[in-house]
């Protein structure tokens, strides 16, 4: 898909925090001053994973950061579902699409950061 950026997030022990990788749709992200593939397959620098050591670092904070880096306007809440998308699934894959959102979801409201902004006005993920 043409408005489609996929990411490879990966953890490894040794390093003991996650990276981000762009895998399509480099050119809407970056632009490789070198232009060679060595460039464009270096993980992506955010704020989310600099900081993962020291902030106790969640992976919704890294999926937050993506979302609001890929996405124009920025959202205010970037857990914001477009329940259209998981309507318009097959009957199976929106039940595990859904379950597996609900589960994310849940995640976010049990352990995070009630100081961001998906936690606005005392409303949990409005």
């Amino acid at each position: 898909e043409l408005n489609c950026t996929l990411f490879l997030l990966a953890c490894y022990a040794k390093y003991q925090c996650p990276y981000v990788w762009i895998r399509s749709n480099h050119e809407r992200l970056i632009k490789a001053t070198s232009g060679n593939w060595a460039s464009k397959d270096s993980p992506l620098k955010l704020n989310s994973t600099r900081d993962w050591r020291q902030s106790g670092g969640q992976i919704w904070e890294i999926v937050a950061e993506l979302v609001e880096l890929c996405t124009w306007p920025t959202p205010s809440n970037p857990f914001t579902l477009d329940i259209r998308y998981f309507e318009s699934l097959p009957l199976i894959e929106r039940f595990l699409a859904s379950g597996a959102m609900a589960d994310f979801l849940q995640r976010i409201v049990i352990h995070g950061n009630r100081e961001k902004l998906y936690y606005t006005k005392g409303n949990v993920l409005t």
